[in-house]
């Protein structure tokens, strides 16, 4: 006998066929998906199974998931990846880039405050992973719900003392009826290019709505009104054009570009916020998911569930991924050991108090 079904044979045995019922049309198949549809249906069949807060019960896993989707014959996909420096190669570039950063530190006489790091990072509306399942052996499924890729960009910034500035969404369209119709707040900036990506218009914006009100509140506050800032940030194109790099001079700026293919490991936001934002955004997938699911069982079925995939209409999803991304933000902002662990994991903090 094999081991015993986390979810019993019953429950089990539903989720497997709506998983079926998902990829025979087309839909996106996934652990996200699959966890999602184990919660709703052991919500509404087996409640008292399913662990709560403060309670003991059982957790549906990602490694639930992948058990599951490994016994129904699915294997994973997933796209390439750049090429990465060698390890020799990136303690080189490592070095080369930490020691700029302490050159101007030291020469400005820069305090963690004024120590910035922004990045560009794509959010899809319906936050799945980049993986999708195929069975073994079997020809190439079209995937609706990633092939179609809708996303916006978010610019997320935080400094080397732990704050979290806020943030800049952009959306794909022509005018700004393309945007959602929620409440964001009034320090956030909301914008739209024709294709959801930045470019130097976006970059320009940012810098004069985000980052130098910032920098110009913090000396207000306690540094002098010629004190100098630095902005760490990658060698995207639209962010190293001559209109940019005098739009952070005119502002007392200097700036540190992380090295080509090297954000995994020295950018700070990529590091640790991207991750743990598209993890909050997840979890709240998670649970909208199980909710629409739960609409959907009739307990008068017995069993005999006819369940229809999920759909993602971008009318419905725009402002329901516009609210998660409020209290990402909200949570990382009160959580700012995340984004100092940024600069840590960097190995920016380390340098810098060599400087002491």
């Amino acid at each position: 006998m094999g081991r015993p079904l986390l979810i019993g044979e019953k429950c089990d045995k539903e989720v497997r066929e709506y998983v079926m019922a998902l990829r025979e049309v087309g839909a996106v198949v996934n652990t996200v998906i699959v966890r999602s549809a184990g919660s709703a249906i052991l919500r509404r069949r087996n409640p008292e199974l399913l662990a709560s807060t403060g309670s003991d019960g059982v957790v549906l896993t990602k490694d639930w998931a992948r058990y599951l989707l490994l016994r129904m014959g699915f294997v994973k996909r997933k796209a390439t990846t750049k090429a990465k420096y060698t390890e020799e190669n990136i303690d080189a570039v490592k070095r080369d880039f930490l020691f700029e950063i302490k050159v101007i530190v030291a020469l400005e006489e820069i305090p963690p405050e004024l120590i910035i790091n922004f990045d560009q990072t794509g959010l899809k509306y319906v936050p799945v992973s980049d993986w999708t399942m195929e069975k073994i052996g079997s020809k190439k499924v079209p995937i609706t719900g990633l092939e179609d890729k809708r996303q916006i960009t978010a610019v997320f910034a935080g400094t080397m003392s732990g704050v979290f500035l806020p943030p800049q969404l952009i959306y794909k369209g022509k005018t700004k009826a393309s945007l959602p119709k929620v409440d964001f707040p009034k320090s956030w900036d909301i914008t739209f290019t024709h294709n959801h990506w930045a470019n130097e218009d976006t970059v320009l914006r940012y810098i004069r709505k985000i980052v130098v009100p910032y920098i110009e509140k913090t000396k207000e506050m306690k540094l002098p009104s010629d004190q100098r800032a630095l902005c760490i940030l990658d060698n995207f194109t639209a962010q190293c054009t001559s209109d940019v790099n005098d739009l952070f001079e005119s502002h007392g700026i200097d700036t540190v570009h992380v090295p080509a293919n090297c954000t995994g490991e020295l950018q700070p936001m990529d590091i640790s916020i991207n991750k743990p934002v598209k993890t909050f955004l997840n979890d709240e997938f998670h649970n909208w998911y199980a909710g629409e699911m739960l609409s959907q069982i009739d307990d008068s079925h017995q069993g005999n569930v006819h369940f229809k995939p999920v759909q993602f209409p971008l009318v419905l999803m725009k402002p329901i991924a516009a609210r998660w991304i409020i209290d990402a933000h909200h949570y990382i902002s009160t959580h700012p050991v995340f984004i100092r662990n940024g600069f840590r994991a960097a190995g920016i903090t380390g340098a810098i108090s060599e400087l002491s």
